[in-house]
């Protein structure tokens, strides 16, 4: 099935076939979101004092700033193995570049500007941190194409994005936060789990602090979304995290059953989080 994933990777970057999958926006190859389009820095407070946390892959970057605050169990999830991919690179953008400037130039940067043969050094130095899958996957590509061909290539996500917006979303790209990121991030333990959450949630073995759902509710019914609040595995006081672009009445009332609470931020966007209630 890797093998599978590597020639379909290569026909998306060379136009030969698309990440569209009928009315499915999210499958199990859909496309890479390169950055968030959350505004992040506005719920950083709610993934402080976890020890164990859940969290979508998406960019990686939901990960990372749960690293930054000290957690050290983190499982991932994504419904499409190629954000997986995505974070074992970025992963190992992290462990070799003490700079971030430098992480931000291959993740983030003007890739035309630079030229091709200044990211392929920066990859084959990347490398020797990916696992062997990773690395069969990267290598692949990185053997065939340019980094500008692949990043520009339906592979990834064409909504833009200034460097600018996404340092300010992100703590983890702080430079002292970034710092501490590239010291720790080699002791925290991830566990992948490639699927959909909805099927996943009720065999995940471990309970959680901290679970971070992202926009997920965005792409299913009302009542599909609770019954997923109410599988997931908790700790004792666990939250449940999700994100919504505008909470207006239609949400609250969607969700009163469940008694959460909302943080709503300067542009109506904002966070509800569930907590479940004790078993009477």
């Amino acid at each position: 099935m890797k093998c599978d994933y590597i020639s379909f990777a290569q026909k998306i970057i060379e136009g030969r076939c698309s990440t569209n999958n009928g009315d499915d926006v999210y499958h199990s190859t859909s496309f890479i979101y390169k950055t968030t389009n959350e505004d992040m820095q506005y719920y950083q407070k709610y993934l402080q004092d976890c020890n164990r946390a859940l969290t979508v892959i998406s960019s990686s970057e939901q990960i990372f700033n749960q690293v930054v605050e000290g957690t050290s169990n983190i499982d991932i999830f994504d419904i499409s193995i190629f954000p997986y991919y995505y974070f074992t690179l970025k992963r190992a953008g992290i462990l070799l570049f003490s700079e971030v400037n430098k992480y931000c130039d291959f993740f983030y940067g003007d890739i035309d500007v630079e030229g091709d043969d200044y990211y392929d050094d920066m990859y084959d130095e990347m490398r020797k941190f990916l696992d062997s899958d990773s690395k069969e996957f990267w290598d692949s590509l990185f053997s065939f194409y340019d980094w500008s061909d692949i990043y520009h290539s339906m592979l990834f996500s064409s909504e833009p994005y200034t460097l600018k917006r996404v340092v300010n979303r992100n703590k983890h790209l702080q430079p002292v936060e970034y710092l501490k990121l590239h010291d720790t991030i080699s002791k925290v333990n991830f566990t992948p789990y490639i699927g959909d959450i909805n099927q996943l949630a009720s065999d995940l073995p471990s309970s959680y602090d901290v679970v971070n759902l992202s926009n997920i509710s965005t792409y299913q019914s009302v009542a599909s979304y609770r019954k997923l609040l109410e599988a997931i595995p908790l700790e004792k006081n666990g939250q449940v995290l999700s994100y919504f672009y505008q909470i207006d009445d239609k949400v609250r009332n969607s969700f009163q059953e469940l008694s959460p609470i909302y943080d709503v931020f300067p542009n109506h966007n904002g966070v509800m989080i569930y907590t479940k209630k004790a078993s009477k």
